[in-house]
């Protein structure tokens, strides 16, 4: 139950994230304990590109249930409320499940990530439902495929219409010193470079 798919001492590393066709990005903050377990996340909000700073809009704890469970749950800064919760079980040495519940915008997820048996990561997938203002429930699912633990493809299936998966070719760049990934890039195959995703790290 540590830290996924990260190499080296990792104190916290930062994500961001830039939507290109919307403008618009957000960032997270992960920080981890001297063991290497996720302790919390600091969520910024969304915002367009042309704004300067983010604002703190939630933040994530994890507890500890077992050797082989944890809970968390992510928390609004502004008013206190719990917007969203969530359990992690490790099956088995290669076999995680995520369940997710999001309380403020009514969703439910179930993701299985798979290694092999170096613990190189294979697959991420999501399954979930949304339920819209009337109430009925929309079907979508999120298939990563990873390549010597790098993500190489991410295919997305949306509505209760169940349409054909879009793809998207990612590619990673800028390994640091301790094999994690500073930059990735997702391109559509019509439309090219659709999203960005720069990391930094801290090591202890």
């Amino acid at each position: 139950m540590k830290r996924n798919n990260l190499s080296g001492p990792i104190k916290s590393y930062t994500e961001h994230s830039l939507n290109h066709a919307t403008s618009t990005s957000f960032e997270d903050t992960y920080h981890f304990n001297e063991e290497g377990f996720i302790t919390h996340i600091d969520h910024y909000n969304h915002r367009y590109v042309e704004q300067d700073s983010l604002a703190l809009g939630e933040i994530t704890f994890f507890e500890k249930v077992s050797n082989t469970e944890r809970n968390s749950k992510t928390i609004s800064v502004d008013d206190g409320q719990v917007s969203k919760i969530k359990k992690e079980v490790l099956v088995n040495d290669s076999t995680l499940h995520i369940y997710t519940k999001s309380i403020t915008t009514k969703y439910e997820l179930k993701t299985i990530h798979t290694w092999d048996k170096d613990y190189k990561i294979l697959s991420s997938t999501t399954t979930g439902k949304k339920w819209n203002d009337m109430n009925n429930s929309l079907y979508s699912k999120v298939v990563f495929s990873y390549r010597d633990n790098q993500l190489v493809e991410m295919k997305v299936s949306n509505d209760s219409t169940r349409l054909p998966f879009k793809k998207s070719k990612v590619t990673e760049s800028g390994i640091d010193e301790f094999g994690n990934f500073l930059k990735r890039e997702y391109f559509d195959s019509k439309d090219g470079l659709q999203h960005t995703v720069t990391r930094s790290y801290e090591y202890y």
